[in-house]
């Protein structure tokens, strides 16, 4: 223990403790309190150090399937800021980044790429997702243009619970909806301010210069008395010799200052705007950055915006791209090659990429990975996303045909936090060519781009209806984002939409409609209080197919859903759940029940304290409803993928049982085949 602790004072003040305290500590403290009072010197020397380096770390760049504006994490000391916006899955993008962000940040900057062309959930909805799956008990600071501030301040009800608090700090000046500025100053370390306007942002980040390296020797030989006055002249002011007549002055004993860091975020809406930029970067006279960082919505990249970089004021400046267009299309969530799981599809975004190919060697793509490190005025490349991209496009998968019953593509299997292989619950049904979607858990428009491609307009076009069973986030935070592209792609025409959901969903969106920019949206959309449609009241889709709920054993206003078609049976949902006998006698007879299948079978305790469910007991309700096809779903993390090879089949037939995985396809014809060949 006592090397231990003369380590730790070797380190702090690379030297020994007797020189640095001119006597030994005191023997009768105890060593647990020597080695405390050690701890709090390293500490307290690191809160205060500045050592004008920048790290920057990007955590989420732009692809197609996941509407994120990219999310930078800059580190400088022990400080951490997090800049960028916040969309779905940012709670994947922090779990799978080699970096452990934890309860470090201390502020957050959601920083948009102009005023007019973002929408204010897009840049939140992953940061709420986040905060209730999060377990880190802190105060993130968060400063945020008005629009997203008001969406978070109505939201506040949605992570009241969690342990993880948002102070968030509009941004000071608001010129008009879509011309807002800030400024922060943390003193001794850094200032970071920005602007928005209706068509490009910026953001600049610039740490404080710091003083030369002190030269004590030098300052002995000059006759600079020990302590007070060495500080003094740190900090620049003139001192007395020790002959109290010669006057030290701090260039004498103090190296050069060292300038301070900076890099800037440029974010441009259209190419009209890149006038403004040049403007803009005309008005730098001193402290140029080391690096810019181009936010660019889709179509600015080109030619013309080429041509801007060669400015003379940034040509030899490191420039750091972030756009679809150079984007590696990668899509967030891998896929299985099990049966009956769609391939991903990729390459149906992409443009021609011809002035894309050579690249200037000062002008990189912004990609997951990326680490750069800013000192001494340059910025240098740490670390590149070496993965390898060189995949066939693959422009769509078919539609689900549904001239033969139901067919089902489950989109998302994991309960409560996505994985690399599993997104959170969403299953589309398809019946009569009505689109039904059960349940849309953060991620699951990712999902839907990947699995359908260029046809997903078709998707749109045949949406029927949307069912949410409960207000836990892992089944309904994707809600928005495809009530926004629904609304894109069937604008012209008259059609509306169906929500069965809780009340407090809609009360939900009536709240945050305006922040939200969806009032046009809510205007055609039909509520149905999933309480109210229950057996006896069924709400009807078509003159073959109806709808009703059973109450589940969760948490308050929480429900199951069976659709009934004419002809093709009964399907069943039963989302998050207890094992519940109502659901097993509204079912009766089903062609295919989906159910839970959180907990494997030795955590039955646990399922029962979190109201889920384990894979015997979704096997035990199969057989009282008598279902004829049984898909297990929503895993838990810790689940894998051969787990339902545990329980007792003798309750419910194996080879009637199905493991979902996110890609997979079912469909009842193949069912029937597949009954007539056994």
């Amino acid at each position: 223990m006592k090397n231990i602790i003369h380590n730790k004072l070797c380190t702090l003040y690379k030297k020994t403790p007797k020189i640095m305290l001119n006597h030994a500590l005191p023997s009768k403290v105890g060593t647990f309190v020597q080695l405390r009072w050690v701890s709090q010197q390293i500490a307290r020397r690191k809160e205060n150090r500045n050592t004008n380096r920048i790290s920057l770390n990007v955590i989420s760049d732009v692809a197609a399937d996941n509407l994120i504006a990219p999310l930078l994490c800059v580190t400088l000391d022990d400080r951490k800021y997090l800049i960028g916006n916040m969309g779905e899955l940012m709670q994947l993008k922090f779990r799978n980044h080699p970096l452990n962000y934890g309860g470090k940040i201390l502020r957050s900057f959601m920083m948009p790429g102009s005023g007019r062309n973002y929408n204010p959930w897009s840049a939140t909805a992953g940061l709420l997702g986040y905060v209730q799956s999060s377990e880190i008990d802190t105060v993130l600071d968060m400063h945020a243009p008005s629009g997203i501030a008001s969406l978070i301040a109505n939201s506040k009800n949605l992570t009241s619970g969690s342990s993880l608090k948002l102070n968030v700090i509009p941004f000071q000046n608001k010129i008009s909806e879509d011309h807002e500025s800030f400024e922060f100053r943390e003193k001794n370390f850094c200032t970071i301010k920005g602007e928005i306007f209706p068509l490009w942002s910026y953001l600049s980040f610039m740490t404080v210069p710091i003083h030369g390296t002190f030269d004590a020797v030098k300052a002995k030989l000059l006759g600079v008395p020990f302590g007070k006055a060495n500080g003094l002249l740190c900090q620049g002011q003139s001192v007395l010799a020790s002959d109290n007549k010669t006057l030290v002055r701090p260039e004498q004993v103090v190296g050069p200052t060292k300038p301070g860091q900076k890099f800037v975020v440029l974010g441009c809406g259209s190419r009209t705007a890149i006038n403004d930029l040049l403007h803009y970067v005309n008005t730098w006279e001193q402290d140029f950055p080391s690096c810019i960082i181009h936010v660019l919505d889709k179509g600015v990249w080109g030619n013309d915006y080429a041509k801007f970089l060669e400015h003379p004021k940034i040509q030899n400046i490191k420039h750091i791209i972030s756009c679809v267009e150079l984007g590696k299309d990668l899509p967030t969530f891998k896929r299985s090659k099990s049966v009956n799981v769609l391939p991903s599809c990729r390459g149906f975004l992409s443009d021609d990429l011809s002035t894309t190919c050579n690249l200037p060697d000062n002008v990189l793509k912004l990609e997951e990975g990326l680490s750069l490190e800013l000192s001494n005025q340059e910025c240098l490349v740490k670390s590149e996303n070496k993965e390898n991209t060189k995949v066939e496009p693959r422009l769509s998968n078919s539609l689900p045909e549904s001239s033969k019953g139901y067919v089902v593509d489950i989109l998302g299997t994991s309960a409560t936090s996505p994985t690399m292989y599993r997104s959170l619950s969403c299953y589309l049904v398809n019946v009569d060519n009505n689109i039904v979607l059960l349940d849309c858990g953060e991620g699951s428009y990712s999902q839907l781009i990947r699995q359908y491609g260029t046809n997903l307009d078709s998707v749109w076009r045949q949406l029927r209806l949307i069912f949410v069973s409960h207000m836990h986030a892992d089944h309904w935070l994707g809600l928005v984002n495809i009530l926004l592209t629904w609304n894109n792609s069937t604008r012209s025409s008259d059609s509306k939409l169906t929500v069965v959901c809780p009340r407090s969903l809609r009360f939900w969106l009536s709240r945050v409609s305006e922040s939200a920019r969806l009032s046009q949206i809510i205007k055609r959309l039909h509520f149905v209080d999933a309480s109210t449609v229950g057996i006896g009241n069924e709400y009807c889709l078509s003159e073959n197919l109806s709808l009703y709920t059973v109450p589940s054993i969760h948490i308050a206003d929480s429900h199951s859903v069976v659709l009934s078609h004419k002809s093709s049976g009964k399907l069943v949902y039963s989302s998050d759940t207890r094992p519940n006998m109502k659901l097993a006698r509204a079912g009766k007879n089903a062609t295919v029940l989906l159910h839970e299948a959180t907990f494997e079978d030795d955590l039955r305790d646990e399922a029962v304290n979190r109201y889920h469910s384990t894979i015997s007991e979704a096997l035990m309700i199969a057989k009282k409803m008598q279902a004829k096809q049984l898909i297990l779903t929503h895993f838990s993390t810790r689940s894998t993928d051969n787990s339902s090879n545990g329980p007792n089949w003798s309750i419910y037939p194996k080879h009637k049982t199905i493991h979902a995985r996110d890609g997979m396809r079912w469909t009842q014809s193949t069912f029937r085949s597949d009954k007539k060949n056994s």
